[in-house]
């Protein structure tokens, strides 16, 4: 993981999937993945107009709140 410290965004005008990217530091994450699993990723992304980036933001937030919720 490799962090990129001081990054801030604006989440009003930030384009859509990255509202979560508020806090003053963002860590960058790398996956291995099979290629079935990035053709999935992208096919799922371009269905709800999002890139693959965007959509795993939301996926991740969705579960963090649902985490959080249960507890």
């Amino acid at each position: 993981m490799k962090q990129l410290a001081n990054s801030t965004m604006n989440a009003a005008s930030s384009p859509l999937g990255r509202n979560e990217l508020t806090s003053t530091e963002v860590v960058e994450v790398s996956l291995l993945l099979s290629r079935s699993q990035i053709n999935q990723l992208a096919n799922q992304a371009h269905r709800r107009g999002l890139t693959s980036a965007q959509f795993l933001r939301q996926c991740i937030s969705t579960l963090c709140q649902t985490s959080a919720e249960a507890v």
